[in-house]
């Protein structure tokens, strides 16, 4: 539930992922993407959201503060790319490490004792280029 898609198990072929017919794949029912969110002259639902890369997000947020907060350390580990609402699997071994570092970042940055973070963080990796 809430993929967009259906898993159909074929026995001995290989399973089959079939869209969604009620949400047509956009993985939210018709009532939750009645709702939307006005920016910049755009309305957009929430799967509208869901599409946008971290770039255009920042852009269309601009104005908010707290979103920012969250989307620029992945815009720092080079991730802007990346839709919001990409799954995690699909994620390369890179994409994902940089992604594990910008929660960190975005923790960090939050966190009412970012002053300790000032102070200094260091990030010890074993193999720095693999996955990348």
């Amino acid at each position: 539930g809430g993929s967009g898609f259906e898993h159909v198990e074929m026995q001995f072929l290989s399973d089959v992922y079939l869209r969604c017919p009620d949400c047509d794949g956009k993985r939210f029912r018709a009532e939750m993407l009645d709702v939307k969110l006005s920016l910049k002259d755009r309305d957009l639902s929430v799967s509208d959201v869901l599409e946008l890369t971290v770039a255009e997000a920042v852009q269309l947020f601009s104005e908010q503060r707290a979103v920012l907060q969250k989307l620029q350390p992945i815009v720092d580990v080079g991730l802007e790319y990346v839709k919001l609402g990409q799954p995690v699997p699909t994620l390369s071994g890179g994409e994902a490490q940089r992604l594990k570092l910008a929660g960190f970042l975005a923790e960090a940055a939050s966190s009412p004792r970012f002053g300790v973070a000032k102070k200094g963080t260091l990030f010890l990796f074993d193999e720095p280029t693999t996955g990348l």
